[in-house]
């Protein structure tokens, strides 16, 4: 358990804005970026799909 702590303690949020212009290419068009982030060199990131019509 402390392996995890230390792990995300470490970690720090990314703008949407830059996750957006680095890995937005990724996404579908109908997926938005809701926020992201930094793990020591790994990033994390949580988006959104509408994908109802």
């Amino acid at each position: 358990m402390a392996l995890l702590g230390d792990l995300f303690g470490n970690s720090s949020a990314v703008s949407v804005q830059e996750l957006q212009n680095q890995y937005g290419s990724y996404l579908m068009p109908q997926e938005k970026i809701q926020m992201g982030f930094k793990l020591v060199r790994d990033i994390l990131l949580f988006y959104r799909s509408h994908s109802f019509q």
